[in-house]
């Protein structure tokens, strides 16, 4: 089942799936009676495929956030429209080679086929990224457990301050407004309480914040500072576990807790461990 049908709305036939549909069933009874010649009943089928793909692929590509599971699911939609329309392209082209349509009659589909692969190419990049967010938070999970084995079991890997050991999101904008106005740019967020990647690996991630700042930079500094200042509990990761993805990063809030599932229903947990 495609992932995007859990979100609210979603699934729900757009007016150019319910054109298509209507075309389809159309140029089927018109088919049916030796009207319409057979391949148009093909390319009334695509265009239905077509138009329901995009309502998918529309709502999986601007959906804030997502899991890497939900992302290969678009890459592997956003591969099968490009697949559709290169068939459409190069049916149309024997037609052309046939001398049965002008050349101006493939500008459509050729633009058509170029829009497929830009989508398939913005979905790919966006599952290279949600990967990487997920690998971040099973290396933030193993660091953390980590320290609790040891205190010297990574050294220098990581800066624990505590503060008052409470966070709430909403005391994230004053840290977001102090931050832009001393380096005249937004902080670079990314993960922002609960998350889809957060829930897929058993994390509770409310009222925490993710910062993709090195710690060592001057912004990492500033925000560093800032936090200890005002008392706010954060881990500052300079790298993550070794030989694998780097990650460093800077984490606002305590700990999170490990969801655990007992008698079918979630429980919380706390782990002291991350992300």
């Amino acid at each position: 089942m495609l992932w995007c049908a859990a979100v609210p709305g979603f699934g729900a036939d757009d007016a150019t799936t319910v054109r298509a549909r209507a075309e389809l069933n159309r140029v089927t009874a018109l088919v049916g009676s030796g009207v319409l010649p057979r391949a148009r009943l093909q390319q009334a089928e695509d265009a239905l495929a077509d138009a329901q793909d995009d309502s998918a692929i529309r709502e999986a590509l601007y959906q804030k956030d997502i899991t890497p599971e939900q992302a290969d699911e678009t890459v592997a939609l956003t591969e099968k429209r490009v697949a559709r329309r290169q068939a459409a392209l190069d049916e149309r082209m024997k037609w052309l080679d046939a001398g049965i349509i002008a050349r101006s009659e493939l500008q459509d589909l050729q633009a058509a086929l170029d829009q497929a692969k830009a989508q398939n190419g913005w979905a790919v990049t966006r599952a290279k990224l949600a990967r990487e967010m997920a690998e971040l938070a099973r290396n933030e999970q193993e660091i953390m457990r980590q320290m609790q084995l040891s205190a010297t079991s990574a050294p220098g890997l990581v800066e624990h301050f505590t503060g008052n050991n409470r966070f709430s999101i909403t005391e994230f904008p004053a840290i977001e407004k102090a931050f832009e106005q001393h380096f005249a740019h937004a902080l670079p967020v990314s993960a922002m309480g609960e998350t889809e990647v957060h829930k897929a690996l058993g994390f509770d991630h409310r009222n925490r914040v993710d910062i993709a700042l090195q710690p060592e930079m001057p912004e990492g500094q500033w925000l560093r500072r800032y936090l200890t200042q005002h008392n706010i509990p954060f881990f500052a990761f300079r790298a993550a576990v070794a030989h694998q993805a780097t990650g460093a990063h800077i984490h606002i809030g305590p700990p999170s807790e490990h969801y655990v599932a007992q008698a079918g229903k979630p429980l919380h947990v706390a782990s002291g461990g991350g992300e």
